[in-house]
């Protein structure tokens, strides 16, 4: 097996690793910014706090996604818990 070593500077790693990373993930979803929303964003949608949007998902009701380090809920996954409480 050969090895190498590639020398680069931390600007163009960081570079190289966010065009790979963002070409993974819209290669691996289908799903579409508008479909994931912020903590207070589903806490506004629901009528509810942030904490409480948090409980949710610790429950497992409301299932969070993390991209980075934002933590998105699904719109969908909002929608369905507001179906289960009508």
């Amino acid at each position: 097996m050969i090895s190498k070593v590639i020398l680069t500077t931390e600007s163009e790693l960081k570079s190289i690793v966010d065009e790979a990373v963002s070409k993974a993930l819209k290669e691996s979803t289908h799903t579409t910014t508008k479909e994931l929303l912020t903590r207070p964003e589903a806490a506004k949608k629901l009528g509810i706090s942030v904490a409480m949007v948090d409980k949710l998902v610790r429950s497992g009701q409301l299932v969070k996604h993390k991209i980075g380090r934002k933590s998105l809920i699904r719109s969908s996954s909002i929608s369905e818990l507001l179906k289960q409480r009508a």
